[in-house]
């Protein structure tokens, strides 16, 4: 996969990308637990969307102001169910938040590279919008993960040096959506066909994590791309068996 942006860094900047209930969530924690710093783009969107931001004032004007309930926030709902059943109405959506969202994230990213790798990581990564590792070790490697389920969407895989995408089969996902969401089939199913389809996310990834099946086999595959781009395995938690 071609990356538009040269790096005259040492640090490693990752992708992670994969559909709704693929468990991308359940990756991006396991790669915060080995040591990188996350910068979780479903909490950027959602302080570009506090009130008072433009870009709130802007989906408002779009899509009426019924979405907004009587405080000014976003009913996310609301919204939801408008953009994922109408494929014209998300395409809206998005050109409001892509540029927005990259254009933050990129900040972001900036901020996290121009500070000094410390014992681990990244000093105070959560004045950054990221999530720090709790027992990351200290490779000498500054490791960042942008985690967007729109990476390829959005045009924000040209800020990373390799893509992971996660993968689980519709049937798992939609299971998944049910049981967690509440949502009927038929609800899981419109969010599922709303989005890029899994095999394409992985036809453009540098590596794929399958996690339709147990939690430890998926844990294995991420320990194994780790090692494979950072070149060293992670300390093991103390108190944590062998």
């Amino acid at each position: 996969m071609e990356h538009a942006v040269k790096k005259k860094h040492p640090s490693l900047v990752l992708g992670l990308t994969g559909g709704i209930a693929s468990g991308k969530s359940v990756v991006s924690g396991m790669l915060a637990e080995l040591g990188a710093v996350i910068i979780d783009v479903d909490e950027v969107a959602r302080e570009l969307q506090e009130p008072g931001q433009p870009a709130l004032e802007a989906i408002a004007e779009e899509f009426g102001r019924d979405i907004l309930d009587d405080h000014g926030s976003l009913k996310r709902k609301t919204l939801g169910d408008i953009v994922f059943n109408d494929r014209h109405a998300l395409e809206r959506l998005n050109r409001i938040m892509f540029p927005r969202l990259v254009d933050a994230v990129e900040k972001r990213l900036d901020r996290l590279l121009e500070q000094p790798v410390g014992a681990r990581g990244v000093e105070h990564p959560a004045t950054l919008g990221g999530r720090a590792s709790l027992h990351g070790e200290h490779t000498g490697r500054k490791v960042i993960v942008v985690d967007a389920a729109i990476l390829f969407e959005s045009g924000m895989h040209r800020l990373v040096d390799f893509v992971i995408a996660v993968h689980a089969s519709d049937d798992v996902r939609i299971k998944r959506l049910m049981e967690r969401n509440g949502y009927s089939y038929e609800e899981a199913l419109a969010r599922l066909e709303a989005q890029t389809a899994s095999r394409d996310i992985c036809a453009r990834a540098d590596f794929v994590v399958e996690n339709s099946g147990p939690v430890e086999e998926t844990r294995r595959q991420v320990l194994a791309v780790w090692r494979q781009l950072v070149g060293e395995s992670p300390r093991r938690p103390a108190g944590e068996d062998r």
